[in-house]
C-alpha cells in the first residue's frame, strides 16, 4: 500500500514538472518572438 503511494506521488510530481515547464515554454515563445538572448536559447530545451 506504501509502494503504491510513492509511486503515484512519484508520477504527480513528474507530471506537474512536465506540465510547468511547458507552460513556462509557452509563456516565452508568445513575447512576440522577442525577449532576452537567454530566455531565446533556452526555450527549445524546455519543450523537450
Amino acid at each position: 500500500m506504501l509502494v503504491k503511494k510513492f509511486i503515484t506521488n512519484t508520477l504527480l510530481i513528474c507530471l506537474l514538472l512536465l506540465l510547468s515547464q511547458i507552460a513556462w515554454a509557452e509563456s516565452v515563445n508568445s513575447i512576440n518572438g522577442t525577449g532576452d538572448k537567454t530566455r531565446r536559447v533556452i526555450a527549445p530545451y524546455a519543450q523537450v
